[in-house]
């Protein structure tokens, strides 16, 4: 059965993401390419995530080519995809009863509807390697619970959390965006070995401090080592609130837009039902509520928390940093499979219902990874208009373009028309100044620098609105192009 598993899991993510073998660009991927092996270590370790540096650096000094490293970032994403869903195969394989949803389970909570977005940038290969680092911390976390409920002594075998500390850790220095996968499905094993409310609360301390303190040391050395770094800026704390509250709220309703509106409450309230229905025997009805609730709001905090020690400005709800919210459906059907006594109808709905929720994430996903590519395409289309009106004017004037202005028309737009868009996924290149400065060294090959607006040119770009690439978006003035998006 192991290794059924493993072949399904291969040819799921072949047909989720198998498209993507062939070369795409995030506006990201344009700077990475432009940057030299000590600018992309740092864009990284910045961040936090110093392993991804340094293996993007080791790249630019062996001069290995953009396509190969994306090939290279793409193989190591697809190995992390399989084995993360294996991986926590194995984990629940002896929990769940039902051949059917053992197999289902892990896909739906690894590639969840906020899956797609870490398939899209140049780094995506160290992302995926950092969910399997959570899927394998969560391995030796539940041998540690296993072996200290069957040996009934209060201290287990502590071998197994140092484990879970490392695999965190590396999880954290890959992405920190996924690290919440870890402790969100950690929660259903949490109760499924709490025999009493002490063991429930000692289990919660143990998870959450393999959770945060990886974490927290990885925070305080970019924090002392990084002034300059996103993690610092000011922190409003009631606008924080303010503003998680909203987009946490809309991420319930939209999903980001990865789901019809309301599909995924729906599917929420779809797994309650079916668990009312298998405990209404039962005569305490009250504790596997609260169980329940406890799943559902665990996951939540476990999304949302992050985002309250970022700077106010900077929070930004987007699928790839909300990823272990994606899972909640997925987690909640394992809790369901663990704890209730699924019957062939209950059992059976589940089933379809998952089928046809992965069935519609490929098909959205294929749609996505279509306008990846048509994006693509629209943006060199764009530049290579303007390389052409560069290279006439330095033909004809003999001045050679260096610095950029950048400035934006009536009604700016992100994406392009027809093209799926939401947060940072499928933006177009010329949507803001330093993407587009990125794309233009690109193609170009030169150094160009981006300097401050002329404040006329921008009061006259703004009043007027193109509908497509135009010449007059052009300025040209000695070694300067004004250029305005639309």
């Amino acid at each position: 059965m192991k290794k059924k598993a493993f072949i399904i899991y291969f040819f799921v993510t072949v047909f989720f993401f198998g498209m993507l073998i062939k070369l795409e660009y995030a506006t990201d991927t344009y700077a990475v390419f432009n940057f030299d092996k000590e600018a992309v270590y740092m864009q990284y370790a910045m961040s936090g995530r110093f392993i991804t540096g340094i293996f993007l650096k080791i790249f630019k000094m062996i001069k290995i080519s953009e396509h190969t490293t994306y090939y290279l970032s793409y193989i190591l994403a697809i190995f992390g995809t399989i084995f993360s869903q294996f991986v926590l195969y194995l984990i629940i394989e002896k929990d769940i009863k039902s051949k059917v949803l053992k197999i289902i389970i892990p896909t739906l909570i690894i590639i969840n509807p906020f899956s797609i977005e870490l398939f899209l940038f140049i780094e995506k290969g160290f992302m995926w390697l950092g969910i399997l680092a959570c899927v394998l911390a969560l391995r030796n976390l539940q041998r540690y619970f296993k072996i200290k409920d069957l040996s009934q002594q209060s201290k287990g075998d502590k071998r197994y959390l140092l484990y879970s500390l490392i695999f965190m850790f590396v999880a954290n220095c890959l992405y920190q965006g996924v690290v919440g996968i870890f402790l969100s499905i950690a929660l259903v094993y949490i109760l499924k070995y709490s025999k009493n409310l002490k063991s429930f609360i000692t289990n919660n301390v143990i998870a959450g401090v393999i959770y945060v303190l990886p974490a927290l040391f990885n925070y305080l050395v970019v924090k002392i080592r990084f002034k300059d770094s996103r993690l610092n800026g000011q922190i409003i704390f009631l606008k924080s609130i303010e503003k998680i509250w909203y987009n946490m709220i809309n991420m319930f309703k939209n999903m980001f837009g990865m789901l019809p509106k309301y599909t995924f409450i729906l599917l929420i309230l779809f797994t309650f039902v079916v668990f009312c229905s298998k405990i209404c025997k039962e005569k305490k009805k009250l504790l596997p509520i609260l169980k329940f609730f406890y799943i559902i709001i665990g996951v939540t905090v476990i999304a949302i928390t992050p985002q309250i020690i970022q700077p106010t400005n900077s929070i930004w709800f987007v699928p790839r940093t909300m990823y272990c919210f994606g899972a909640l459906y997925g987690i909640l059907i394992l809790f369901l499979a663990i704890n209730c006594n699924l019957k062939i109808i209950s059992k059976n709905l589940i089933v379809i219902t998952s089928i046809a929720l992965i069935i519609f994430q490929a098909q959205k996903f294929i749609n996505i990874e279509n306008d990846r590519f048509l994006i693509n395409k629209k943006d060199s289309i764009v530049t290579m208009k303007i390389i052409e009106q560069i290279n006439n004017y330095e033909k004809q004037t003999k001045n050679t373009i260096t610095e950029i202005s950048w400035y934006q028309d009536e009604k700016p737009n992100y994406t392009y028309e027809g093209i799926f868009a939401t947060g940072d996924m499928n933006v177009k290149s010329y949507s803001s100044d330093w993407s587009t400065v990125e794309i233009l060294k690109y193609y170009t090959k030169k150094n160009i620098m981006l300097v401050k607006k002329d404040e006329k040119l921008s009061a006259d770009f703004k009043r007027k609105n193109w509908e497509e690439f135009d010449k007059s978006q052009i300025v040209f003035e000695k070694n300067r192009m004004h250029l305005c998006n639309y």
